[in-house]
């Protein structure tokens, strides 16, 4: 089964502000992301880290959470990924980041598609030279190998690109490069209003 994955749980340090509860038409942008994965008729969690619990409970208390799991040393959005797997094992994964405001359903719709009819460990949008590992649907399997990789100290860097690269990916080509477009800084989000 895919799962969807909104992932929340970043710094947000250029944008001043945490993204997932900044507001884009009267909705939170959690809930613009939650949304989209919901109406694929998949189940939908939250990714956030343990600073986020407080306000995110607050104010959307009607979700459901995934908080980073600090047995692992990891950091940036893997360890948000790790997380998620640990909690649902048995389930891929499908990872969309909160400030993904432009993307469309038919978008995540189309690579869900595509992971059925393939036997990859990943299947991922590219636009450009751009890999988009916050769109990207992750299999168990995968996501077993890459905690065996964390465990065992392969991994150097925690940079999903790089992780992406050393497994059997299905890069799906997008020229449509405005749909991935993220947003970090408020200049960038501005310029959206």
């Amino acid at each position: 089964m895919v799962r969807g994955i909104v992932m929340c749980g970043g710094q947000s340090t250029r944008m001043r502000s945490d993204k997932g509860l900044m507001k884009f038409h009267s909705q939170y942008w959690v809930e613009i992301a939650y949304q989209k994965l919901n109406s694929l008729n998949i189940p939908v969690s939250i990714s956030i880290n343990t600073t986020q619990l407080k306000n995110y409970s607050q104010f959307l208390p009607q979700y459901n959470y995934i908080v980073d799991n600090k047995k692992f040393d990891v950091k940036g959005p893997l360890i948000g990924i790790i997380s998620a797997h640990l909690k649902f094992p048995k389930d891929d994964l499908l990872i969309l980041a909160t400030d993904m405001l432009l993307l469309k359903k038919e978008t995540l719709n189309y690579i869900i598609q595509l992971n059925l009819n393939n036997s990859k460990d990943v299947t991922l949008y590219q636009t450009d030279q751009y890999l988009q590992p916050l769109c990207a649907i992750y299999t168990k399997n995968a996501l077993d190998t890459i905690i065996q990789q964390v465990l065992s100290d392969e991994i150097k860097h925690y940079s999903l690109k790089s992780i992406i690269q050393s497994l059997n990916t299905e890069f799906v080509q997008s020229e449509i490069t405005s749909e991935f477009q993220n947003f970090n800084t408020i200049e960038e989000f501005k310029n959206l209003l």
